[in-house]
């Protein structure tokens, strides 16, 4: 895929899922909101420092930007990530649950 074209397809899902108008963000990066729509469309490409811009604004690794969420290895990543993720919310709180009843014993 065109680099230009999954960066502007990252940008904007990441503003819409930030809830931000292309008007908005550019706003508040201090650009056009052409230039907005020029980079969501791939016919323009980001600076080193609008590049940071965005990533401090809307939360995200600038390495995110640059990542196909379709591809099949994120995919994958994607899934294990979850999966350890719940495994590790499991064992907490099943230490939290015995660490409660410890309390409650102890009174």
């Amino acid at each position: 895929m065109d680099v230009k074209k999954l960066f502007g397809q990252n940008l904007r899902a990441r503003r819409k899922q930030c809830g931000l108008s292309q008007e908005e963000l550019a706003e508040k990066t201090n650009v056009s909101a052409k230039h907005i729509g020029a980079l969501e469309t791939g016919s323009s490409f980001v600076s080193s420092d609008l590049l940071e811009r965005f990533s401090t604004l809307l939360d995200q690794p600038v390495a995110a930007f640059f990542v196909d969420p379709t591809s099949k290895e994120n995919k994958e990543l994607r899934a294990l990530i979850s999966k350890s993720i719940d495994s590790e919310m499991q064992q907490f709180a099943s230490s939290l649950k015995n660490v409660m009843s410890d309390i409650l014993q102890a009174q």
